[in-house]
């Protein structure tokens, strides 16, 4: 199979195991910065939330797995995984589909001790790619369970990204939101 055909397979894998009350917009028709698409949580009442979160999808024909079943995933781009953990201010979820088994392995990435682990690692030996292992318990199976566990990763993915936002502010800035926002200055 071409890259093409990867990935077609794995955009098509993927779209048909999101919840129904998952909006997904693709982003691959615009400039690539390493997006694949954003999904939106809506209502039951087909609302809009505001829970957003971005998608980075791959391909692979021939997936690996370790002896735990973990996938392996051994060409994560440090530039890329770089942006997506210290400029990207969305949370962002990794997820890699064995288009032969057609099953879908995920991952956050903010917050995610063992991917900025490795990702560190990587950084400092100066290579451009590392390798990520997904456990077989982060399959992406469309099921409720499933669609809660991603849910609260990327809550938890959220919190990592306001944090280190927090830590970026100036003393000048927080003073001038306090003064400017009387619901910031009562939090």
């Amino acid at each position: 199979m071409t890259n093409k055909e990867i990935n077609r397979i794995s955009g098509r894998v993927f779209q048909s195991l999101l919840p129904p009350d998952w909006a997904f917009r693709s982003q691959e028709d615009q400039e690539d910065y390493g997006i694949d698409g954003e999904i939106e949580i809506t209502t039951q009442d087909d609302k809009a939330t505001g829970f957003v979160f971005k998608v980075q999808l791959k391909g692979t024909e021939h997936a690996s797995y370790d002896e735990c079943g973990q996938l392996v995933y051994a060409d994560a781009s440090v530039e890329r995984f770089s942006y997506y953990v210290r400029r990207l201010k969305v949370p962002v979820v990794f997820v890699v589909c064995d288009v032969l088994t057609k099953q879908c392995f995920w991952t956050r990435i903010q917050g995610q001790p063992q991917v900025e682990k490795a990702l560190k690692s990587a950084t400092d030996k100066g290579q451009q790619t590392f390798t990520l292992k997904i456990p077989r318990s982060r399959t992406f199976d469309g099921t409720e369970g499933c669609a809660s566990a991603v849910v609260e990763a990327v809550a938890s993915a959220m919190d990592t990204v306001t944090l280190r936002s927090l830590t970026e502010l100036s003393s000048e800035a927080v003073g001038k939101h306090l003064a400017d926002d009387p619901e910031i200055a009562a939090t």
